[in-house]
């Protein structure tokens, strides 16, 4: 970046940090892609901090650290609601005041029953505390887990993926090098930057050593346009509900 483009994102930065401004955070958004295929984002968050430092070829290089959520993990919250509320009408005030979107929490939840109470909560009640650990509980109450992805809020039943389709990888659809699985039947592998390749999603491998479906647990990112570096690292989970995996004996 140019000196007046460093300067302007950390001035700018510090400004909208300032307490006496109403906007807490500076959104982040990271897009990459490919000739022909196009573009698709990547992350989505809020920024951590942005410095520049100079390296020894005389250049600059900005560094920004950015985060999913962040201030969603941290908030707190304050409401009551009256007898015979649903589940979902909860988690939309507990993620507004977190401050991330609904996501595909209304699809999922539908016809969704708390452990031992039903479609809806029979008494009045009111809340003040972590609001995070009260989406957990009531959350879990019901058997479902939930992350923050892009901003919004992703839940889905405990142990199971977001939905039935995944992303099928082999060596003529993305994958690179050979893909490994551990002894507990977690999967690594590596592949182009495709979309679709997020925590909770399925992803199907189809190579000569490993094939199997798995959801995913975590992704990383790895491109530099001035190099040849453009992947994503995947692990992944087996599941019950996914079937069976086959790994070629050596």
């Amino acid at each position: 970046l140019s000196r007046a483009h460093r300067d302007q994102l950390e001035t700018g930065f510090g400004k909208i940090r300032a307490p006496k401004t109403k906007l807490k955070t500076v959104p982040v958004r990271v897009s990459a892609g490919y000739l022909g295929t196009g573009m698709s984002v990547l992350f989505y968050g809020e920024l951590r901090e942005v410095f520049s430092r100079p390296e020894k070829d005389g250049s600059w290089v900005t560094v920004l650290r950015s985060g999913d959520g962040d201030s969603a993990t941290r908030s707190r919250a304050t409401f009551g609601f009256r007898p015979g509320v649903s589940l979902t009408r909860v988690v939309q005030e507990l993620t507004g005041q977190m401050g991330i979107g609904l996501g595909n929490a209304a699809k999922q939840l539908t016809g969704a029953n708390l452990r031992g109470v039903g479609a809806t909560i029979g008494h009045g009640s009111t809340f003040s505390g972590s609001a995070p650990e009260a989406l957990d509980a009531i959350l879990r109450s019901a058997g479902y887990e939930w992350s923050i992805q892009d901003s919004a809020l992703s839940v889905l039943p405990v142990g199971k993926s977001l939905d039935k389709m995944g992303v099928v990888l082999s060596s003529t659809s993305g994958l690179v090098d050979v893909p490994t699985v551990d002894e507990k039947g977690e999967l690594s592998a590596r592949a182009l930057l495709l979309p679709g390749l997020t925590p909770g999603r399925r992803v199907k491998i189809r190579s000569t050593v490993v094939q199997g479906t798995w959801r995913i647990e975590k992704t990383k990112y790895i491109g530099d346009t001035h190099g040849a570096d453009w992947t994503a690292e995947i692990e992944g989970k087996p599941s019950p509900e996914i079937g069976e995996v086959k790994v070629a004996k050596r």
